[in-house]
């Protein structure tokens, strides 16, 4: 007997109790399940367990919470009963596809259908990238240098894991197996993270700007552990090291000041005339070998004095 106060329902069929539960968003009762007894007050207990511990699953053998089974059921009415534009309807799919739910879907093609490694390419190309048009509009730094480097671990590492799919389809299970893979060649955890950065950048910035519904890399693990301790010189060994003749004096000198003044290499390389003054060099740029002169790391010019 139901009354529209109770929870669930019980009642018997064919010998056997079966229960119905209402979803409290929809108003709607769930389809029949049996408890398997003919005992009401067995029943009852295992009704009693089900709304605790989950509903079994016939199918998986799994149980899953009333919560998780009506709002599956609210998400399925709303689909069958709401006005939904193709653009929309398109959003949805790409949740699906994201979660690993779906594979294809017969729906019209949006900015999610793009091939992924294609997507990637432009992503990191320096000159056509919306991505580093957004950070330059902001005042953010971002070298033609990073854009190199980040196309060369594309074409390295991701190319040959990634051929054929499409931005929308790509999963967190993609993910994670393309991380698995590339933890195993031993490299650096920094190293790994750098790599990884090459997708899981361009996939936030594309859930950002609505290309797919949902981020398959959010929630991705990083990789940690202690990278390679960096010695440092002692003073005798300095001093044996700049005593030796040196095959180019340009590496010389380049290193010499650095040893004396903590300037970073390309601030080194930038170093013009004019920056040298009576007793300190100025750091007015930094130079890279795709940049050419920029500014330097803080954007920030300094003196450095020499030793």
């Amino acid at each position: 007997m139901r009354t529209e106060s109770a929870p669930y329902s019980l009642h018997r069929r064919s010998s056997l109790f079966y229960v119905q539960f209402k979803n409290p968003v929809t108003r709607e009762w769930s389809s029949p399940k049996s408890t398997g007894t003919t005992d009401r007050n067995t029943a009852l207990l295992t009704v009693s367990e089900w709304i605790r511990d989950g509903v079994p699953q016939s199918r998986t053998g799994t149980r899953r919470k009333l919560e998780t089974i009506f709002t599956a059921a609210s998400v399925l009415e709303s689909a069958r009963s709401a006005d939904l534009t193709p653009e929309e309807a398109a959003r949805i799919v790409d949740i699906l596809r994201g979660r690993g739910l779906v594979q294809v879907a017969a729906v019209q093609k949006g900015p999610g259908d793009q091939d992924f490694l294609a997507f990637l390419a432009q992503f990191w190309d320096y000159d056509r990238s919306e991505y580093v048009a957004e950070k330059l509009a902001h005042g953010q730094r971002i070298g033609r240098r990073r854009c190199y480097d980040m196309t060369c671990r594309l074409n390295l590492n991701w190319r040959p894991f990634f051929v054929g799919k499409t931005l929308a389809e790509i999963t967190k299970t993609d993910l994670k197996a393309f991380s698995a893979k590339i933890a195993k060649k031993g490299l650096k955890p920094a190293s790994i993270n750098r790599i990884l950065d090459v997708g899981t950048i361009p996939l936030a910035w594309a859930h950002e700007n609505e290309l797919i519904a949902a981020n398959p890399a959010e929630g991705l693990r990083r990789f940690s552990g202690a990278g390679v301790k960096r010695g440092v010189l002692e003073p005798d060994e300095v001093s044996t090291l700049f005593a030796d003749q040196w095959e180019d004096e340009r590496s010389y000198v380049g290193n010499l000041i650095a040893a004396t003044t903590g300037l970073r290499a390309g601030e080194i390389l930038a170093l013009r005339v004019e920056d040298i003054g009576k007793d300190r060099l100025f750091v007015h740029h930094a130079w890279s070998i795709k940049d050419g002169l920029k500014n330097p790391k803080t954007n920030e010019e300094r003196g450095s004095a020499t030793l």
